[in-house]
């Protein structure tokens, strides 16, 4: 493969197994979130790509759910084809706020 010309932006980072793309802000998070919660790209991908649950976002974007560690890992993306291309994830203590029961 071909070397990036300095200064260009890191490509994003996919998963072939599951078909996961990783923005930047995303990567960052997760290591972010890794470090704080023990979030890994693993639990990441996995709901992204099998959540509990699956909510509309803003502007055509969609959440992926799933309890974690008597919270919510809320996992924001986008469908392009086959692929999940993950916009940026956190995780919350108001499970109530966010599950929606209406599933």
């Amino acid at each position: 493969m071909g070397q990036k010309p300095p200064g260009a932006p890191p490509r994003p980072c996919v998963s072939r197994r599951r078909r996961v793309v990783w923005t930047h802000h995303a990567r960052e998070r997760s290591v972010q979130w890794q470090a704080s919660h023990g979030i890994t790209e693993a639990l990441v991908e996995a709901t992204v790509t099998a959540p509990q649950q699956d909510v509309a976002g803003f502007a055509g974007t969609r959440i992926a759910q799933s309890r974690f560690q008597e919270g919510l890992l809320r996992v924001a993306y986008v469908r392009s084809g086959r692929q999940r291309r993950v916009l940026t994830l956190y995780w919350t203590s108001k499970t109530a706020k966010y599950w929606s029961n209406e599933r």
